[in-house]
């Protein structure tokens, strides 16, 4: 994939949209609302462009939740990507990446991480919670940000999410549930049953493949943690780490129009998500629905 084949009319500077993602997150209520304040003439959408695989992981959102990605042209700096997702309570997820090139790409990568991206970072949310070389995580205002170096690409990467949508926490003190996580868990369990509804309106072979697909994916997970229990025990840096994976096989099989699949890995995300917030009614309420998939996908998985 060429960039330039994408390449929007307007140009957009990166630290001018990173900025925008920071200081104005909770004022950005829609995809139009996002165009209108950087510009329409700044971003191509390339959503429904299978092939355009740039961007970094970053926080796995639960299904229900309306995702663009659009290109994006920095004057000086080059090529871009940025997605954004909405839930029905606003703008719950934003990256924007990039991308250098050239012989010393790398380094220029890692010297705009420290000498700019990070900064700004440091301004909005404060010091940053936890760092590991090329990749800091920051904590303020609501927010969880990640701004790093991405190698391969190279590139760097900033996330910005709304704290109610992730389980990374830097080390505070518990906190009382408020109706903002309310809310949150309102659209997960809301996504969730319908994605159970379209599950009951299929007929019995792609049931099939949906349950033997989330069969398979119960076998992995037990392989590598033994039980949800045990996966709830791990640090919050592996439970990202493999709810993350899982979001991008999820990507990845709806882009190959492998949709039963893609399903079955997306309950199975949306269960774990929810059970490291810890609701019991929704994680029970999620386990009922899941049991008759289980039920016939686990003895077709173990033929």
């Amino acid at each position: 994939m060429n960039p330039k084949d994408y390449a929007p009319p307007g140009t957009l500077p990166y630290m001018t949209l990173v900025a925008m993602l920071l200081t104005e997150f909770r004022d950005i209520s829609s995809q139009n609302e996002l165009l209108e304040k950087v510009g329409r003439d700044s971003l191509t959408d390339v959503t429904d462009h299978p092939e355009i695989q740039m961007m970094d992981g970053a926080f796995p959102l639960p299904p229900g939740f309306d995702q663009r990605t659009y290109l994006f042209r920095d004057p000086v700096l080059g090529f871009g990507a940025v997605d954004a997702a909405f839930g029905i309570n606003g703008l719950a997820n934003a990256r924007a990446q990039l991308f250098f090139s050239g012989f010393f790409a790398r380094s220029k990568a890692r010297k705009y991480l420290r000498e700019v991206l990070a900064p700004l970072f440091r301004e909005v949310l404060g010091p940053p919670a936890d760092t590991d070389h090329d990749l800091l995580m920051f904590s303020g205002t609501g927010l969880v940000g990640v701004a790093r170096y991405v190698p391969g690409t190279p590139s760097v990467s900033a996330a910005v999410t709304d704290k109610r949508y992730t389980s990374w926490r830097p080390q505070e003190a518990p906190q009382a549930e408020t109706p903002a996580t309310q809310d949150v868990q309102d659209d997960v369990l809301g996504g969730f049953d319908k994605v159970v509804a379209m599950y009951g309106r299929m007929d019995k072979p792609a049931q099939m493949a949906v349950a033997v697909m989330l069969a398979t994916m119960w076998k992995a997970f037990n392989a590598q943690f033994d039980s949800v229990e045990a996966f709830l025990e791990a640090d919050s840096d592996t439970q990202f780490g493999y709810l993350e994976k899982l979001r991008a096989m999820e990507k990845g099989l709806s882009s190959d129009a492998k949709f039963h699949e893609a399903i079955g890995v997306s309950l199975l995300k949306t269960y774990l998500f929810t059970c490291t917030e810890g609701n019991a009614k929704v994680i029970n309420h999620m386990a009922d629905q899941l049991e008759p998939i289980n039920q016939l996908g686990w003895p077709l998985a173990n033929l």
